[in-house]
């Protein structure tokens, strides 16, 4: 009897103990894709805080795949995939490329965005309110604050009239914030000057004239395979008309020392021009001298650097010609003018998650460079860029935490209202104002929440 009360306990404890156990490991297991970040930063954190303020405990109740593409966009579909394939309860996205790669990938596995630009214009969602589909979360989209920026930058600095204006072409929300900008720019008596980039590689190009300028950059292409002539570059025209004008200037210095009897060298004269052919030379040559006098206030305002520093070859051309037929050269460091060229006296960056990841890059050129930069997030300020307004990245990430804890309790993400930010942030970074030589104004400094010292 014992036995038979023994072994139908048993068989009662078989059969329930496999459901038991399978309540007890499951956990659900989220796929977070940050397409902006390149490991765990200040924005995934604040999510984890805020799963855990929720209950959550990574790794105990909750399990996370973290994927970053440090703005490679082109890895999109392979991460997504694989996402996918783990069977993961939800996908966490950082951006519009991020969200619609995700979408292209699952119309069934809920998706936040964790950030995202204008997920109404890119066609993820169908109204803010009632999302629809599988997607829901928060977005950045408060394009006034783009003009907002603008206006900070011109309180900084009253007596600007040139920005230039940072943007990725190829985000669904950069058209609606750079319609901002240009309202605004008109507004406030600015001219815009717009640099594109859709990827790291483009950006490096788009800041190519902060780089430190060499003589055979401006004639020869260093990026491709096989270094090839830039012949008719911005650039380049300027260095070949240099080039011919040192011709020039050599012919027409030893022509000098033969005719003062400094240079024995009979032959020499037998290369003079005759007649109205040198005084067509001649008229050629100090036309290059001009052109290549004023080229040199262009390459200093383009590049802001020093020429007698940055340029060794280039200077020495121009002290030798100056030298030798006394025209003036304006060989001083041009900063921040724009009186030449029109050169941009400040920059702004639009929101992007390539530009995001590329922080470091923008950050460094702004600096390096002198020019006064506004960006739409933090991060970059803590990267040594001077300024920033923008929503709290790390209280959106936080508040994408309510969005998986209601999603996992039995929520739709068609029924959940995609919510803008709330909290708005001033940062500025005075040992960068310090660096570029620039004074922050009081009214500008009282209003800041925070400031780097």
């Amino acid at each position: 009897m014992l036995f038979a009360l023994g072994l139908f306990g048993a068989l009662l404890f078989a059969l329930g103990f496999p459901a038991h156990a399978q309540q007890l490991v499951k956990a659900p297991k989220l796929g977070c894709y940050m397409l902006g970040a390149a490991g765990l930063g200040t924005r995934e954190e604040a999510f984890r805080q805020g799963l855990k303020d929720l209950g959550y405990v990574e790794g105990q109740n909750i399990f996370i795949e973290w994927r970053f593409a440090a703005g490679q966009a082109d890895q999109d579909k392979t991460i997504v995939d694989e996402l996918v394939r783990l069977n993961v309860d939800i996908i966490v996205t950082d951006g519009n490329r991020s969200t619609s790669a995700a979408k292209n990938a699952t119309r069934t596995i809920p998706i936040v965005m964790a950030v995202s630009g204008d997920p109404l214009g890119a066609g993820l969602v169908k109204t803010l309110a009632r999302p629809g589909g599988n997607i829901t979360g928060l977005t950045l989209l408060s394009p006034e604050l783009s003009g907002k920026r603008l206006e900070i930058l011109k309180e900084t600095m009253p007596k600007i009239s040139h920005v230039a204006v940072l943007f990725n072409p190829s985000n669904p929300g950069a058209t609606l914030y750079l319609n901002e900008v240009q309202v605004a720019a008109k507004s406030l008596g600015l001219q815009l000057q717009t640099l594109k980039a859709s990827s790291p590689t483009e950006l490096a190009s788009a800041l190519d004239l902060g780089r430190p300028l060499r003589f055979w950059h401006m004639l020869i292409e260093s990026n491709t395979y096989r270094p090839m002539f830039k012949y008719w570059s911005p650039m380049s025209v300027g260095s070949w008309a240099l080039l011919v004008f040192g011709i020039f200037v050599f012919l027409a210095f030893l022509e000098a020392l033969v005719e003062d009897d400094r240079l024995a060298w009979p032959a020499g004269r037998k290369f003079r021009p005759p007649g109205m052919l040198g005084g067509v030379i001649a008229v050629i040559g100090g036309l290059f001298g001009f052109y290549v006098a004023g080229y040199t206030g262009v390459l200093l305002a383009v590049t802001n650097r020093p020429i007698w520093s940055d340029t060794p070859l280039l200077g020495m051309l121009f002290v030798v010609s100056a030298a030798s037929i006394s025209y003036f050269v304006p060989m001083y460091h041009y900063q921040l003018s724009g009186a030449v060229t029109g050169r941009a006296h400040a920059l702004i960056t639009l929101p992007d998650a390539m530009l995001f990841s590329s922080r470091v890059q923008v950050a460094k050129f702004a600096a390096q460079n002198r020019v006064p930069a506004m960006f739409p997030e933090s991060e970059f300020v803590n990267e040594g860029g001077l300024m920033s307004y923008g929503p709290n990245l790390p209280d959106l990430f936080r508040r994408a935490a309510v969005y998986v804890d209601k999603i996992l309790k039995g929520a739709k993400p068609a029924d959940l209202p995609i919510e803008q930010p709330t909290k708005f942030e001033l940062v500025i970074n005075l040992k960068t104002a310090k660096q570029i030589g620039l004074t922050i104004p009081q009214t500008v400094l009282y209003r800041a929440d925070r400031v780097i010292r």
